[in-house]
């Protein structure tokens, strides 16, 4: 098993040239999505505002720009919640579960044995 850990965001226009490229030249079986809770934004942009969908779509997204390369699946979703209390954080995977159908969880707060573990069974 090998894995490729990734820079930038499909979203961003300033990344995902190299994301994307990325991205195809790994050329994954399964994917984690990446994302900070709460954060609702694209940074950087200028003229925004530039909102990121929801992570239900993201993962649609993520899912489709596999296929010229080959068919991929988010198998987890990986979440920031360094704004969050811990509180708030649990809320937040819990509701990340909830819209993907997922496991989700913060691997640097909570640990990442959990979101392995599940990888590794879909994998």
């Amino acid at each position: 098993m090998l894995w490729v850990e990734g820079q930038g965001a499909i979203l961003h226009p300033v990344y995902s040239g190299v994301t994307l490229g990325l991205y195809h030249g790994s050329v994954p079986h399964l994917l984690v999505l990446c994302h900070e809770a709460g954060h609702t934004e694209i940074e950087g942009m200028g003229g925004g505002p530039h909102p990121i969908p929801p992570l239900g779509e993201l993962v649609e997204l993520h899912e489709r720009l596999a296929l010229p390369a080959r068919p991929a699946r988010v198998g987890a979703i990986a979440l920031n919640t360094r704004r969050l209390t811990e509180e708030e954080a649990r809320r937040a995977v819990a509701a990340a579960e909830a819209e993907t159908g997922l496991p989700a969880d913060d691997p640097v707060r909570f640990g990442s044995a959990g979101l392995v573990a599940a990888l590794l069974e879909a994998g």
